[in-house]
Formats: structure tokens, C-alpha cells, sequence
């Protein structure tokens, strides 16, 4: 799901309150483990992530749209 999500320029989020599960099908033990398997598919699609500075003013510039 995220690697068509990406592809199609959507955002993405992750975390083990959203899923256990690593793309591989392994339990994942942290949070960290997801947000790099996140990174990895983002980067496939030929997408960055954005920094915590840089999604907080894309969150603040949507807020008021």
C-alpha cells in the first residue's frame, strides 16, 4: 500500500500503532524499524522524506487552506 501511495505522490505515515508488521512480513520491534522501512519505500518511488522542520510548515501552511 505505501509503495503505490508514494508512487503517487500521497503522503505517508507509519508507526506500530498503525501496524506490527514490517513490508517483509517480520514483526517489527520499534518504531524506528517502520519509519526506515517507510524512508526506503518512499526512496524507491523516487521520493525524499522532509525533515521535521520542513513538515511542520508543510503542516502549518495546510491548516489554513
Amino acid at each position: 500500500m505505501h509503495e503505490r501511495v508514494a508512487a503517487l505522490g500521497g503522503n505517508l505515515r507509519t508507526g506500530l500503532e498503525d501496524c506490527f508488521y514490517l513490508p517483509n512480513g517480520d514483526r517489527a520491534r520499534s518504531n524506528g524499524e517502520m519509519i526506515e522501512a517507510l524512508a526506503a519505500c518512499a526512496r524507491k518511488a523516487g521520493r525524499e522524506i522532509t525533515s521535521p522542520e520542513e513538515t511542520r510548515a508543510i503542516i502549518k501552511a495546510q491548516a489554513w487552506r
